[in-house]
């Protein structure tokens, strides 16, 4: 079976605590910086960004909802976050790394996930779901720099 396999990254102008604490604020649903492209809901009594959280995530790509859940499986504070696709339209594992450079902080997210069923494989290839994984993320990595620019 195909899986997508897609890293998107970005260097934002703020040091890793600023921007873990960013991440951690949306998919908390405090911030709703990333809206409407991702919106976030904590499903779990486990606080976000404890080792298994869990979150609601609704994806929207050209109007087009996506909604998947997700279960934080590790957390290295102002470094990491992995969490699993554990129900919804994917199955797989997303994973946030920030790393300090000299001029802010380099933020990645790989997204390594296969559709979950027929009808959301048909979906995923015919819109190209990799493309718009990464469309989704480069308008969420603008999004956290124009808030946090906003913050300070």
């Amino acid at each position: 079976m195909f899986e997508f396999d897609v890293t998107d990254e970005a260097v934002i102008s703020a040091q890793p605590s600023v921007v873990y604490a960013a991440l951690l604020g949306e998919f908390e649903g405090e911030t709703g910086w990333w809206r409407p492209w991702a919106a976030f809901r904590r499903r779990s009594e486990r606080a976000t960004g404890e080792v298994g959280a869990v979150h609601e995530i609704t994806s929207r790509h050209r109007s087009r909802p996506v909604v998947f859940v997700m279960k934080t499986v590790e957390i290295r504070k102002n470094e990491l976050i992995r969490a699993r696709y554990v129900e919804g339209a994917f199955r797989g594992e997303g994973l946030w790394k920030l790393t300090a450079q000299e001029n802010g902080t380099n933020v990645s997210y790989r997204w390594r996930v296969r559709p979950k069923g027929l009808l959301p494989w048909v979906i995923a290839l015919a819109f190209d779901a990799p493309k718009a994984q990464s469309e989704i993320m480069k308008a969420g990595f603008r999004a956290l720099e124009r808030h946090l620019a906003r913050s300070t």
